[in-house]
């Protein structure tokens, strides 16, 4: 995928180096649901400053753990092998 970008004041193209990758969330299905939910229950609350400025340090972290809890860094791992095996065999 080919997108423009403004340098200066001439138009240039970019192609993103992961342009292509598309992770298979399939062997990490439950985790990465188990993460969504935990994006659904934190994340838009506090993009949108739904918590008092006062709380945000103690929300996230939170959000961390129970991130953790829901198997984040086992996503992020198999993403992180699927991405490399992707880029290895370009």
């Amino acid at each position: 995928e080919i997108s423009a970008c403004l340098v200066g004041s001439e138009m240039c193209k970019e192609t993103a180096c992961a342009a292509g990758f598309r992770f298979n969330v399939a062997p990490v299905e439950a985790q990465y649901a188990a993460c969504t939910n935990v994006f659904d229950q934190y994340g838009f609350v506090l993009e949108l400053g739904g918590y008092a400025a006062s709380d945000v340090e103690s929300i996230i972290t939170e959000y961390n753990a129970a991130l953790d809890e829901a198997g984040y860094q086992d996503v992020l791992a198999e993403f992180s092998k699927q991405y490399e095996d992707w880029k290895a065999s370009k």
